[in-house]
This record gives C-alpha cells, structure tokens and sequence, in this order.
C-alpha cells in the first residue's frame, strides 16, 4: 500500500462496502489457526484476526471472546437502525463447577476436540510447486544408471531447488509446526550438501565407462559420494511429504532426532512425566492427550505416535485396554516377522512395558502365544556382534529377552506390576 487513500480502498473492499458507496456494511473476523498475524498478506492483514492455538483451554477462550465481538457488533447494528428497544443477544460462556462441586457437561469440550481435529498445514498446502522439485530426474535416478552423465545439469537442479526453498522458508516456518519445519530444514541442508557434493566429485564432466550390466564404473567413488546425498534426499522428502501425517507433530522430530538418547531426553521422558502428572491427579488432560488421538495413534505408521500410545496404556485405568495393548504388541512383532532384521525395537519394548505395567490377567493365553512368538525369533534376532549391525542392536535384544523371562515369570494373581528391571531400548 502507498498511501493511506489505497489503505482505506483496500479496508472497505475487505469489509465488503464500495469505494464510492458506503451503505452497506460486512464485518470480518478472520480466525488464524497454526498461523501467526504477521504471516497474513494483503487487505486481510489489515483486520484484526483471532489466533487459536491447539489447546482445548486456549480453544474455548479465544473462541468465546471472538462470539463476544461478533454479538456486540450485532448488537450495536440493532440498535442503530432501530426505534425500539432490540433483542440483544448473549454468549453463554462454557460451563464451570457449580456450588456442589460436581463439573456440569461441557459442550464447548467438543468444539474444541473438533478444532483439534483440524490437520495442520502441509508443505505442499503452502509450497504447491514441491513434489516438482524432487519427482524428477536429478533427485530420482540413481548415478550409476544415468545414461546422459551430464552432470552439470544435476548441479544446476539441485542448486535451483535449494534456492526455491530458501525463497519458501518465511512462509513454511510461519505455518508450519516445529516438527515440520525441521524436516524442512534438514531436506534443505541435504539438497545443499548435495550440490556441493556434484560441484566437487563431477563438475569437469567426467566421463565413466560401464560395466556388463551397463551401469556407470566408479573406481574412485565419485559416483558413491553423490548417491549416497542424493538416497539422503529422497528418504527426507518422503518424510515429509508423507500422505499419513503423524498425529503428533513431535513424530517428525523424533525422526529427525539420530542419536536415541537425544530422542528419549527430547522427547520420551518428558512425555512420561506429563503422564505421570497427570497419573497423580487422577483428572485427564487434554493438553497431553485426548482419546482420539490415541485411537490413530495406536496405528499409525509413525513410532513416536505409537510410543505415546503405550506410555499413556501403561499408566491408563480405561483406555486403551489391555486387549488394545496385546493388539498393539502383535503388530510390532508382526513388523518385524516381516523383516530378515529389525530396524528398531524401540516399539516392541514400550509395548511390552505397558502390559508388563498393566498386568496380564485374563488375557495370559493370549499373551503366552505372543511371548512364544517372540521367543522364536530371538535367537536370530541376537547375532553375533561381529555380524550384527550395531553393538546397541543387539543389547536391545538382550532387553527383549529380559522382557520376555519377566513377563513369563510374573504372577497372574498380582494385578499391575511396575516391573523390577526398567531398562528403556
């Protein structure tokens, strides 16, 4: 806007009066949720918007003073065009604990779970050309079987692919959740490492012979140093352009996170202890984690999702049962039935830990099969160091099996046990 006359143009076109006629009208009230105030752009940003964060106290309060200026702008309107006294109206606020103690039904609590409900911004709401940056050729075919070698082109789609990022980043790290934006940075950082990797391994458009099967030699590993950027690229990007969000935004961290001490000291340890604070109230709350998402939590293809699900079953009284948990344990042992190694056991062991915390009664048959189940894979499962892919693989081994012998061992009759060896994978 140049001037103040453009301003005023542009503050009746967005409260829906004419520039030469001002009769009639429109008030806006635009709400803002995952998005700050600055991040809105043109005539809207000169209306004062209502922002909403995702918490059910924050919900029903920024929601309730909004209906607030709503009804009093109605209000005010009547009571300009009318001769008579006019019917005002009212917002009843949400309900509080009355004189008896006892907290009346909230209706306002599932407005809120509703709002909560709402997907958060993805990148490709926000950055419509991004699946065009990496579904093609420079991100997606593997050197060895490049068939031009003409690498200069790679260099110069990876640079223009960094740099469109780069002009994308305000907008991305106003609407974008943390742990988003994160996965974001890091694809950033991988494309530029990538370039840089193709500016110093091939930029003189070296030539490579190819082997028997037609596919580039590469006795000197320039080849290998840029594909192993480029295989970095592609898990990112699927990372985050995944077409089953997480229910929390905290999974892409957790991914994001290699070193799983940082993951538990980041993440785990401090979602239990909301749990358990909550545990010692006895009162839910729904900042930590309402039962819905739990229920997508239980199967989402996301860990950390997961995870959360059987640290809250391990401290739960209702839900998730502990069928759903003996549900949640075939599925992490059917993953890794599935697999010639395991990747993780981080969820097979908090699942385990829950019905250990729980307790098995009348459900230890089910449980038994489960346990025989895990028995017959845990020999392969322990290799031999030498040959086993990490030293701390096959100590989280060894803690399954521990797992394993307490669960077997413990007493049907005692109900919930908090277990003796607390040992996190």
């Amino acid at each position: 806007m140049r001037d103040a006359g453009e301003c005023r143009v542009a503050l009746n076109a967005v409260r829906g009066r004419s520039a030469d006629r001002c009769d009639v009208e429109v008030a806006l009230f635009p709400i803002l949720i995952d998005l700050p105030p600055a991040a809105v752009e043109g005539p809207l940003a000169l209306v004062q918007a209502t922002v909403i964060e995702r918490d059910p106290a924050a919900i029903k309060r920024e929601t309730f003073d909004l209906l607030g200026r709503v009804c009093n702008h109605i209000n005010q309107s009547r009571e300009n065009q009318s001769r008579e006294p006019p019917n005002l109206l009212a917002v009843r606020p949400p309900p509080s604990d009355d004189v008896t103690g006892v907290h009346a039904p909230d209706p306002w609590d599932d407005f809120a779970t509703a709002v909560l409900r709402i997907p958060p911004a993805s990148v490709v709401s926000i950055f419509g050309r991004f699946p065009q940056l990496f579904e093609r050729k420079t991100f997606q075919e593997p050197f060895q079987d490049c068939a031009d070698q003409r690498w200069l082109d790679r260099y110069a789609g990876a640079r223009s692919a960094r740099d469109e990022m780069e002009r994308q980043r305000p907008r991305i790290a106003a609407a974008l959740p943390p742990g988003a934006q994160l996965a974001y940075d890091r694809l950033s950082a991988a494309v530029d490492s990538y370039a840089m990797a193709i500016g110093g391994q091939l930029l003189q458009q070296q030539e490579f012979g190819r082997d028997h099967e037609g596919r580039l030699t590469d006795l000197d590993g320039r080849l290998t140093v840029c594909e192993r950027r480029r295989k970095a690229i592609q898990v990112a990007y699927i990372r985050l352009s995944d077409p089953l969000p997480p229910v929390f935004d905290d999974a892409r961290t957790y991914e994001e996170l290699v070193d799983l001490e940082e993951r538990k000291t980041c993440l785990i340890h401090p979602l239990e202890h909301r749990l358990e604070g909550q545990r010692a109230t006895g009162k839910p709350d729904p900042s930590v984690v309402q039962e819905w998402q739990l229920r997508r939590a239980a199967t989402s293809p996301w860990l950390y999702d997961r995870l959360i699900f059987y640290a809250h079953g391990a401290r739960a009284t209702v839900f998730p049962s502990i069928c759903d948990l003996l549900d949640g344990v075939e599925r992490e042992l059917s993953l890794f039935e599935a697999r010639d190694a395991p990747a993780t056991l981080v969820g097979l062991y908090y699942a385990l830990e829950a019905v250990e915390r729980r307790g098995s009664a009348g459900n230890r048959r089910r449980l038994n099969d489960l346990l025989d189940r895990i028995d017959a894979r845990i020999e392969e499962w322990n290799r031999p160091p030498e040959s086993a892919p990490s030293g701390r693989a096959v100590d989280a081994n060894r803690k399954i099996g521990r797992m394993v012998a307490r669960l077997r061992a413990s007493d049907d009759h005692k109900g919930a046990s908090t277990g003796g060896d607390h040992d996190h994978v």
